[in-house]
């Protein structure tokens, strides 16, 4: 578990139960009961293996070979990190699970669901609810999911599907590259994030080299149920890795707004600032800062958000 000012974070990646599925499945498919293999999978994984890379016992070279059903115990996976079962690889469906404990759900806090990445497709279910669903396999899913948690025991489920396809194999959705095309799984991190009924839902970082402007946009949400005011302040800090994101020298000030942000809604703020010594990011000299925005009204923090960027412009 890791503390960055009041936002809590806990690390979910470990080992999960998995069930593949060898039948196709809709999204009404109720959570099965049986069939688990009990810590069967590492998250972040995929239990696919490549296509790329495949032999048979024997043979010198390795070659691509997609005709998976004919796969058997005499073939060899050069690209085969985690060695699950062969069998798994025959299909691209299958359901992953794991419990997560809440000791205490905090009044006026929301709890969100991070995944880094899941390929193909999936569903997300939590208690047996689904809270979100998700087609962009190198793209992150961040979900709201405090309505469905409890405290105590919660049962995470993730149902991952293949795309669509047509009957030569190629699928609907637009997948980008052949890793798409091979694998299913969890394959980076998953986070249950615990932040204020006030945060920052959305941010845009724009910088102008040419003007020498840093332009920001700042969303920020109320999940509460009265109107609430809130300071916005934002200043660039000096990035490092080896310190937390608050530890980095400020680098520049963008200063302070206000805003009202309606119950169950949000509001937009602009900040834009002149900055004629930024340092610039370049493949010889890649720079970044890190901006922190800071939510807070009459004394009470409900934020610090920090998003990483670097300075640079291309026209």
């Amino acid at each position: 578990m890791k503390t960055i000012s009041d936002a809590t974070i806990t690390c979910l990646n470990g080992w999960w139960d998995l069930k593949p599925e060898f039948s196709i499945i809709p999204l009404q498919e109720r959570i099965p009961s049986d069939g688990w293999h009990e810590n069967g999978i590492l998250v972040p994984s995929v239990w696919t293996k490549s296509h790329h890379g495949v032999r048979k016992k024997g043979e010198k070279y390795y070659y691509a070979d997609t005709d998976i059903a004919n796969w058997s115990d005499e073939h060899e996976f050069l690209f085969d990190t985690y060695n699950y079962q062969l069998e798994w690889t025959k299909t691209r469906h299958g359901w992953l699970r794991r419990t997560l404990n809440i000791p205490e759900k905090r009044k006026g806090r929301r709890y969100f669901l991070r995944f880094l990445a899941v390929l193909p497709q999936c569903a997300v279910f939590l208690n047996g609810t689904e809270v979100a669903r998700h087609r962009e396999a190198m793209l992150p899913l961040e979900v709201d999911a405090t309505d469905a948690l409890k405290e105590g025991d919660n049962e995470l489920v993730v149902l991952i599907m293949d795309y669509e396809r047509d009957a030569r194999g190629r699928c609907f959705f637009p997948s980008g590259n052949s890793f798409t095309e091979c694998h299913s799984g969890i394959w980076q991190d998953v986070f249950l994030v615990e932040r204020s009924n006030v945060y920052v839902s959305d941010m845009t970082i724009v910088t102008s080299v040419r003007r020498q402007l840093l332009h920001v946009s700042v969303t920020v949400a109320n999940a509460g149920d009265a109107f609430q005011e809130t300071m916005v302040t934002c200043a660039a800090r000096h990035f490092r890795a080896d310190v937390m994101p608050q530890a980095g020298d400020v680098a520049h000030e963008l200063g302070s707004l206000r805003v009202g942000v309606p119950a169950r809604g949000e509001a937009t703020i602009e900040f834009e600032t002149e900055w004629e010594d930024a340092e610039y990011w370049s493949q010889f000299n890649p720079k970044l800062y890190q901006l922190e925005t800071r939510l807070a009204w009459q004394g009470e923090l409900f934020e610090h958000y920090y998003e990483r960027f670097g300075f640079r412009e291309v026209w």
